[in-house]
């Protein structure tokens, strides 16, 4: 009776290890592209609420903006004052510009604002577009409500019932 295994064996557990490896090496890397679209979206949908809460607080207009991969919030210039900078953070997410402008009384001017996220991927695409991750929107109503939703998910499901995560 030998002791030991032979060099098959072994090679045949490092190819299982290899394909094994493999496979969770590309599920990681789709997780990971998910996460930091979902972070994008809720550092700017954290960031509005902010912005409209300052608004409030200082009774004045406070702009927040996505200009590039860089989300900042800032009170603009009035009577002679320069702007005060409250926010800057870059974005690890492809997002379409924005802009919302939040009044003394916390509603937007003039109606609202949409900040869309997807992947800077060249490999992965949303949900919408047939891929595998979930992208999101921002949306800023007129009010001055600010909510995430996922633009792949039906307003309505097959029982009927309205879905809280989807675009209005």
């Amino acid at each position: 009776m030998s002791r030991g295994f032979t060099l098959i064996e072994l090679l045949m557990v490092l190819v299982i290890v290899g394909v094994l490896a493999g496979l969770g090496l590309a599920s990681m890397s789709s997780w990971t592209e998910g996460r930091r679209v979902r972070t994008a979206a809720e550092v700017v949908r954290d960031g509005l609420a902010g912005a409209r809460a300052e608004a409030i607080r200082r009774n004045r207009t406070v702009r927040a903006y996505v200009s590039g991969n860089t989300f900042a919030v800032e009170v603009p210039a009035f009577a002679g004052e320069a702007s005060i900078a409250l926010q800057q953070t870059q974005l690890q997410a492809a997002v379409t510009a924005g802009d919302a402008l939040f009044s003394s009384d916390g509603r937007t001017a003039p109606a609202g604002a949409t900040f869309n996220f997807s992947t800077t991927s060249r490999s992965l695409a949303c949900k919408a577009a047939s891929g595998p991750l979930d992208c999101f929107t921002v949306q800023v109503s007129s009010a001055g409500s600010v909510r995430l939703c996922d633009p792949a998910v039906a307003a309505v499901d097959a029982s009927g019932t309205r879905n809280a995560r989807a675009c209005r």
